[in-house]
Protein backbone atom coordinates (compact mmCIF):
# COMPACT_ATOMS: atom_id res chain seq x y z
CA UNK A 1 0.00 0.00 0.00
CA UNK A 2 1.26 3.51 -0.73
CA UNK A 3 0.49 7.01 0.50
CA UNK A 4 -2.09 7.78 -2.19
CA UNK A 5 -4.19 4.71 -1.39
CA UNK A 6 -3.93 5.15 2.38
CA UNK A 7 -4.69 8.87 2.18
CA UNK A 8 -7.68 8.22 -0.06
CA UNK A 9 -9.04 5.76 2.53
CA UNK A 10 -8.62 8.27 5.34
CA UNK A 11 -10.05 11.27 3.50
CA UNK A 12 -13.00 9.51 1.83
CA UNK A 13 -15.51 10.45 4.54
CA UNK A 14 -17.70 13.35 3.40
CA UNK A 15 -16.37 16.69 4.61
CA UNK A 16 -13.07 15.23 5.83
CA UNK A 17 -10.95 17.11 3.26
CA UNK A 18 -12.49 20.41 4.38
CA UNK A 19 -11.86 19.62 8.06
CA UNK A 20 -8.29 18.55 7.34
CA UNK A 21 -7.73 21.77 5.39
CA UNK A 22 -9.06 23.95 8.21
CA UNK A 23 -7.18 22.11 10.95
CA UNK A 24 -3.79 21.92 9.21
CA UNK A 25 -3.77 25.03 7.03
CA UNK A 26 -3.25 22.98 3.87
CA UNK A 27 -5.32 24.17 0.92
CA UNK A 28 -8.15 22.00 -0.34
CA UNK A 29 -6.47 22.04 -3.75
CA UNK A 30 -3.30 20.57 -2.28
CA UNK A 31 -5.30 17.93 -0.43
CA UNK A 32 -7.05 17.08 -3.70
CA UNK A 33 -3.66 16.78 -5.43
CA UNK A 34 -2.47 14.38 -2.71
CA UNK A 35 -5.66 12.33 -3.07
CA UNK A 36 -5.32 12.08 -6.85
CA UNK A 37 -1.59 11.37 -6.72
CA UNK A 38 -0.80 14.54 -8.66
CA UNK A 39 1.48 15.77 -5.86
CA UNK A 40 3.58 14.03 -3.24
CA UNK A 41 3.39 15.45 0.28
CA UNK A 42 6.32 17.09 2.02
CA UNK A 43 7.58 15.71 5.30
CA UNK A 44 5.79 18.57 7.05
CA UNK A 45 2.49 17.68 5.36
CA UNK A 46 2.92 13.99 6.18
CA UNK A 47 3.39 14.90 9.84
CA UNK A 48 0.37 17.23 9.84
CA UNK A 49 -1.86 14.61 8.22
CA UNK A 50 -0.69 11.87 10.59
CA UNK A 51 -1.26 14.15 13.57
CA UNK A 52 -4.74 15.11 12.33
CA UNK A 53 -5.81 11.47 11.95
CA UNK A 54 -3.87 10.42 15.10
CA UNK A 55 -1.90 7.78 13.19
CA UNK A 56 1.78 7.05 12.65
CA UNK A 57 3.59 8.40 9.61
CA UNK A 58 4.61 4.80 8.81
CA UNK A 59 0.93 3.87 8.57
CA UNK A 60 0.18 6.90 6.40
CA UNK A 61 3.05 6.02 4.04
CA UNK A 62 1.89 2.41 3.80
CA UNK A 63 4.99 1.04 5.52
CA UNK A 64 2.92 -0.72 8.17
CA UNK A 65 -0.67 -1.78 8.67
CA UNK A 66 -0.55 -0.76 12.33
CA UNK A 67 -1.96 2.76 12.70
CA UNK A 68 -0.67 3.43 16.22
CA UNK A 69 1.94 6.08 16.81
CA UNK A 70 5.40 5.09 17.95
CA UNK A 71 8.05 7.21 19.60
CA UNK A 72 11.55 7.53 18.19
CA UNK A 73 12.72 5.26 21.03
CA UNK A 74 10.53 2.48 19.58
CA UNK A 75 12.05 2.71 16.10
CA UNK A 76 15.07 0.59 15.27
CA UNK A 77 17.91 2.10 13.22
CA UNK A 78 16.96 -0.26 10.37
CA UNK A 79 13.37 1.03 10.39
CA UNK A 80 14.59 4.63 10.45
CA UNK A 81 16.87 3.94 7.48
CA UNK A 82 14.07 2.20 5.58
CA UNK A 83 11.70 5.11 6.20
CA UNK A 84 14.32 7.59 5.01
CA UNK A 85 15.12 5.55 1.89
CA UNK A 86 11.41 5.19 1.14
CA UNK A 87 10.93 8.93 1.47
CA UNK A 88 13.81 9.95 -0.78
CA UNK A 89 13.07 7.37 -3.46
CA UNK A 90 9.27 7.54 -3.34
CA UNK A 91 9.03 3.76 -3.49
CA UNK A 92 9.82 0.68 -1.48
CA UNK A 93 13.45 -0.42 -1.53
CA UNK A 94 14.35 -3.99 -2.45
CA UNK A 95 15.90 -6.13 0.28
CA UNK A 96 19.25 -6.28 -1.51
CA UNK A 97 19.38 -2.50 -2.01
CA UNK A 98 18.28 -1.97 1.58
CA UNK A 99 21.14 -4.18 2.86
CA UNK A 100 23.63 -2.35 0.64
CA UNK A 101 22.45 1.09 1.79
CA UNK A 102 22.43 -0.08 5.42
CA UNK A 103 26.07 -1.19 5.13
CA UNK A 104 27.08 2.14 3.58
CA UNK A 105 25.17 4.01 6.28
CA UNK A 106 26.75 1.96 9.09
CA UNK A 107 30.22 2.53 7.62
CA UNK A 108 29.56 6.26 7.42
CA UNK A 109 28.33 6.45 11.03
CA UNK A 110 31.31 4.41 12.25
CA UNK A 111 33.80 6.60 10.36
CA UNK A 112 32.12 9.76 11.64
CA UNK A 113 32.18 8.44 15.22
CA UNK A 114 35.86 7.50 14.98
CA UNK A 115 36.69 10.86 13.42
CA UNK A 116 34.97 12.72 16.27
CA UNK A 117 36.77 10.60 18.89
CA UNK A 118 40.16 11.40 17.37
CA UNK A 119 39.63 15.17 17.47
Amino acid sequence: MNFKIRFDELISKKGEAYKLSKQTGMSQGLISDYKSGKSKPSIESICKIAQYFNISTDYLLGLTDIPTKRTSADITPEEALNLYLHHISGENISDSDHRRYAEVFKAFVKADYENRRSQ
